[in-house]
């Protein structure tokens, strides 16, 4: 269970690099409370991004 969720973060990352994202870039992820988000959280800085969850369960009103 944890190999593959490492082997997916490892994939997203990988994807992320590349696509060309360098250190420092905001990588902003428009999702709900996923696994996909979850992911995200690990597999950004990994590549060296910084992320930007967008939730809009968040937002006001």
């Amino acid at each position: 269970m944890y190999q593959e969720f490492a082997d997916r973060v490892n994939c997203l990352a990988s994807a992320l690099c590349y696509a060309g994202i360098e250190k420092g870039d905001r990588i902003a992820f428009f999702v709900f409370n996923t696994p996909q988000m979850l992911g995200a959280h690990f597999a950004v800085p990994l590549a060296g991004g910084i992320l930007v969850p967008i939730n809009t369960h968040l937002a006001p009103q």
